[in-house]
């Protein structure tokens, strides 16, 4: 049987692609280069990246960031993408007591292998308001010298 993704009835995009299944690049800090698959999201408030990796190896992992921009185009002298964020330890909140200081961070995300066999998962990114566009950029993280390949579509959701 073969599984077809419906499109969102609430969604005035398609599914679309957002990475050609292509072999991964070899970590660490390789990740795939231009010509990125850049979506354009104005509007949307979700994403659901739905990804196929395909291990080459026992212990083969993709590790995936997901970049966004405040632009429709690239902009002449700035900075255009901007990788996703969290904050990572919030500090409590003490009546009386000077300033909380919490720890922010930049976030990748990584899918380790449970057999040599496509791997099907989903991840869910919340769009903030006016981020205009999306990518994806991945790497073949856990056995660097057996890449595996990987295949990503997106949904996006109001």
């Amino acid at each position: 049987m073969v599984d077809t993704l419906v499109a969102n009835p609430y969604s005035t995009l398609p599914v679309q692609e957002a990475r050609a299944d292509a072999d991964l690049i070899a970590g660490p800090n390789n990740w795939d280069t231009d010509p990125l698959v850049e979506m354009q999201c104005s509007g949307f408030q979700s994403v659901r990246f739905y990804i196929a990796y395909l291990p080459d190896a026992d212990n083969g992992a993709i590790t995936f960031r997901i970049e966004i921009s405040p632009y429709s185009a690239d902009q002449a002298g700035v900075e255009d993408w901007f990788q996703e964020s969290d904050v990572l330890l919030a500090a409590p909140v003490l009546a009386g007591a000077a300033d909380s200081t919490n720890l922010i961070q930049r976030q990748d995300h990584t899918y380790a292998e449970v057999a040599i066999a496509t791997q099907n998962f989903e991840y869910v990114f919340m769009l903030r308001r006016n981020v205009e566009r999306i990518r994806i950029p991945c790497q073949e993280s856990g056995v660097v010298g057996n890449v595996g390949s990987a295949h990503i579509m997106a949904l996006f959701g109001m």
